[in-house]
C-alpha cells in the first residue's frame, strides 16, 4: 500500500520519498527490485548521509526510496531515536511528501514510529483483520498520540459479488 501510494503521489508531480521502516520484515526493496545492502538502519547507526543511501527510481524522477538496510538487533530503539526524528524533519524539507512503511500495529515498533510522524493511515486486510484487532490497533495508536487520518482495506476479492461497492463487507467507523 505504501509503495503504491508513493507512486501515485509521484505521478501527480510531487517529490516523494518512501522510507521502509519495517526493520523486522522489510519488503519495499523486493517490491521495487532494489538492493537492501545499506539503508535506514545503516544511516541511523553511522555517519552516512541520506544522499548516500537514497535510491532514485528509473523512469520516475519524483520518487525516491530509502530501504530498511541491515536488520538491527533493536528496531524499537532506532525508531524512537532522535536521529530518526531529525532525518524525517530533513526529508520533509526536501520533499513534498514523506511516506513511511511501518511494521503492523500490533508490533511495538509501529506505536513508537506513530509518535514520530504527522499522520497515520491504518491498513487492514479485508476478510483477515478481525474488528477487535482493528479496534485494538486504533486504541494503541491513540495512546501513542497518533493522528489516524484514514483506513485502507486491501485485498478485497475482485470476484466477490458487487465488489465495486464493497459487497459482502461491512464497514463501520471507529468512534472516539
Amino acid at each position: 500500500v505504501a509503495t503504491n501510494l508513493a507512486a501515485i503521489i509521484a505521478q501527480g508531480g510531487k517529490k516523494v520519498v518512501l522510507v521502509d521502516a519495517d526493520m523486522r520484515r522489510p519488503r519495499v526493496h523486493r517490491q521495487l527490485g532494489l538492493s537492501n545492502r545499506v539503508g535506514l538502519t545503516d544511516l541511523l547507526f553511522s555517519e552516512l548521509t541520506p544522499e548516500k543511501i537514497i535510491h532514485n527510481l528509473k523512469g520516475n524522477t519524483e520518487l525516491s526510496v530509502i530501504t530498511s538496510g541491515s536488520l538491527p538487533p533493536n528496531p524499537a530503539e532506532l525508531l524512537g531515536s532522535k536521529r530518526l526524528r531529525l532525518l524525517i524533519t530533513d526529508l520533509e524539507k526536501e520533499m513534498d511528501t514523506v511516506i513511511i512503511d511501518s511494521p503492523p500495529c500490533l508490533v511495538t515498533d509501529a506505536q513508537i514510529l506513530a509518535s514520530q510522524v504527522d499522520s497515520i493511515i491504518l491498513v487492514a486486510e479485508a476478510g483477515q483483520t478481525h474488528s477487535g484487532e482493528a479496534v485494538a490497533a486504533m486504541e494503541q495508536l491513540k495512546r501513542a498520540d497518533a493522528r489516524v487520518v484514514g483506513v485502507i482495506f486491501n485485498k478485497i476479492p475482485r470476484d466477490s459479488q458487487g465488489y465495486y461497492y464493497g459487497g459482502g463487507y461491512q464497514y463501520s467507523v471507529y468512534d472516539e
